[in-house]
């Protein structure tokens, strides 16, 4: 019969080896049981990082991804804000580009017919003459509306790349324009207006500067109309 302390060895005997694996056993079951995921047991506590359910450390969080300022300069095309004015200037240079023509045409018949007489040595009736100078001073009223206009609108819109060489080009011809017509009224024989013969210049310099100046205008008029990219 054996002693107490012969059973107590023989038991320590049996259980030793098997206690690491029972031990090893528990671990894993407990691993298994924690409800966060990919960490193992610590004995200190589960790290504050594992107490996120389902989130796996070694790779990067989808929201500090996002969070990452962007370094990349964006320019933005301002586009540029023309006031209600330049809409109505607009409007009125326009329509005085219309006005023009039949202007011109009419100038050039009654001029023509004023040189004719005064070559003649025939005293033009006054409603001719008075046309003339209604045209005339007509046409310079029409063309300092229209100068006034358009280079208004010209400074307002310079900013805007889109048609600028066609506006500057059309403002330095309407300008120059401008010159001829001025040039054209200094040139005016002298002598009751075409109406008598004797003095001053010329009829043909009048004439010339009046068609030349008109010529411009026209070829301007016309290359606006014409060319709209």
């Amino acid at each position: 019969m054996r002693s107490p302390f012969s059973r107590a060895l023989l038991t320590l005997a049996i259980l030793g080896p098997v206690s690491p694996l029972s031990a090893q056993a528990s671990a894993d079951s407990l691993r298994d049981a924690l409800p966060w995921s990919g960490h193992s047991a610590n004995p200190g506590g589960p790290r504050l990082a594992t107490l996120m359910l389902g989130v796996n450390p070694d790779q990067p969080d989808a929201a500090s991804a996002d969070a990452v300022p962007d370094t990349t300069i964006r320019r933005r095309t301002k586009a540029l804000q023309l006031s209600e004015a330049y809409a109505v200037r607009l409007k009125i240079h326009q329509v005085g580009s219309f006005l023009e023509f039949p202007v011109f045409a009419a100038e050039i018949l009654v001029g023509q017919k004023l040189a004719r007489d005064r070559d003649a040595g025939i005293r033009s009736s006054g409603s001719l003459r008075s046309a003339h100078n209604a045209l005339a001073a007509g046409l310079g009223v029409l063309f300092g509306v229209n100068t006034i206009t358009g280079t208004w609108n010209l400074v307002e819109s310079w900013r805007d790349p889109k048609g600028r060489t066609r506006r500057v080009i059309h403002s330095v011809a309407m300008l120059a324009a401008d010159a001829g017509f001025l040039l054209t009224a200094a040139n005016t024989p002298h002598g009751d207006r075409f109406g008598t013969v004797g003095g001053g210049t010329s009829v043909g310099s009048h004439r010339a500067w009046a068609i030349s100046s008109s010529a411009i205008a026209t070829a301007a008029t016309l290359m606006m109309w014409l060319w709209k990219s």
